[in-house]
C-alpha cells in the first residue's frame, strides 16, 4: 500500500470532503496549541488590582509646584521597605521631580540626635520637619506589605501611600495598591508615580 504525505499546503484546493475535514482538523489542532502556550501569560496578565486614589481639594495644584520630594516608608520587612523607597525615588527622579538622599536623610537624623537634649519628643523631630530642613516640597510616606516567596523573589500584596506639604503636613494625595498574587517592587513603584505623574499634569 503507498502512503502519501499529507501538508496544509497540498490540501488546499482539493474540494473532497474528506480532505475538507482534514484541513478543518488540522486548524482546530493549531488554534488549539496556539492557545495553550499562551493560556498561562494570560493567566498571570489578569491579576487582579484595586487601586484606590484621594485628592485633596487643592491637591493637584500643589502636586504641580513640588520640586523636592522625602520618601520614608514604613513596612513589615525593613530590607524590603528600603528597597521599595530606592525603587519610587527612582522613578520620581525620572519622572523629573528631585529626591532627598537617604545619605543625607541619615546624616540630618544623627546630627539631630546628637545635638538633642531632653525628651525624644523634643529631640526627634516630625518628618515634615525633616523634610523641610533638606528642602523638600513634598514628603511621601506610605506603609508596605510584602513578602518572600520561592517562585518569585518579592511578593508586594498590599501598599499604601500618601503624599503630604512638607510645609504644613496637610496630606495632598492617598493612594493604596493591593495585588491579587503579589508584584515586584520595580512594578508597585512605577504603578505609584505614574498616578502621581497623571495628578502634575
Amino acid at each position: 500500500m503507498n502512503s502519501r504525505a499529507f501538508t496544509v499546503g497540498s490540501l488546499r484546493g482539493s474540494g473532497s470532503p474528506r480532505v475538507r475535514c482534514l484541513q478543518l482538523a488540522l486548524s482546530a489542532l493549531t488554534i488549539l496549541a496556539v492557545l495553550g502556550r499562551a493560556e498561562p501569560l494570560l493567566a498571570q496578565e489578569r491579576k487582579a488590582e484595586v487601586v484606590l486614589v484621594s485628592v485633596s481639594g487643592d491637591g493637584k495644584a500643589m502636586l504641580k509646584k513640588a520640586r523636592t520630594a522625602l520618601v520614608v516608608l514604613s513596612g513589615n520587612d525593613s530590607f524590603l521597605t528600603r528597597l521599595l523607597e530606592d525603587a519610587v525615588a527612582i522613578h520620581l527622579a525620572n519622572s523629573g521631580l528631585g529626591v532627598v538622599s537617604r545619605v543625607q536623610v541619615e546624616r540630618a537624623s544623627a546630627d539631630e540626635s546628637s545635638a538633642g537634649k531632653g525628651s525624644k519628643a523634643e529631640s526627634t523631630p516630625s518628618i515634615a520637619e525633616l523634610g523641610r530642613r533638606l528642602g523638600a516640597d513634598a514628603i511621601v510616606i506610605g506603609t508596605l506589605l510584602a513578602a518572600l516567596s520561592e517562585q518569585r523573589a518579592v511578593q508586594v500584596r498590599l501598599v499604601t501611600f500618601e503624599i503630604a506639604d512638607a510645609q504644613t503636613g496637610a496630606p495632598l494625595v492617598r493612594v493604596l495598591l493591593e495585588f491579587d498574587g503579589g508584584k515586584s517592587i520595580p512594578s508597585v513603584a512605577e504603578g505609584f508615580v505614574k498616578v502621581i505623574n497623571e495628578l502634575r499634569k
